[in-house]
């Protein structure tokens, strides 16, 4: 009985430690970008993307007519508050974007894109970094 009972409060307090993952990870971002930019290594030109969480800091970024997609690596990124709006920010340097972080509404905890070689190469040669951010939906 003892065991039966252990098993049964071990699964439940799993599916109640798993429910935020899973709303984490079928989150689904939509944004409208202007400018060409780049997802960690990968080119990605303007238009409409999907952003959605994966499993592990994955993140799969796919344009809206499905031609073009990309997985990135990202961290966690932390907020002093709750997010009051879904936002994908960019980091600019000159006339380059490259794609930083990612804010869910309601979410505590963000998303920060690793860098790729041009970003890390142009950081490193000290040229000014500006941000540039969009609203998600």
């Amino acid at each position: 009985m003892k065991k039966q009972l252990s098993a049964v409060l071990a699964i439940a307090a799993l599916t109640v430690l798993a429910m935020p993952l899973f709303a984490q990870h079928s989150a689904l971002m939509k944004i409208d970008v202007p400018f060409n930019f780049v997802a960690e290594n990968q080119r990605m030109e303007a238009g409409q993307y999907t952003i959605q969480p994966l499993l592990n800091g994955r993140l799969l970024i796919r344009s809206a007519d499905g031609k073009v997609a990309t997985t990135i690596l990202s961290l966690p990124a932390p907020l002093q508050s709750t997010a009051t709006d879904s936002q994908v920010v960019f980091h600019r340097y000159g006339g380059d974007f490259f794609l930083a972080e990612l804010w869910m509404q309601g979410q505590n905890t963000g998303r920060e894109v690793l860098r790729g070689r041009k970003e890390s190469e142009l950081a490193r040669k000290g040229i000014p970094r500006a941000l540039a951010s969009l609203a998600a939906r």
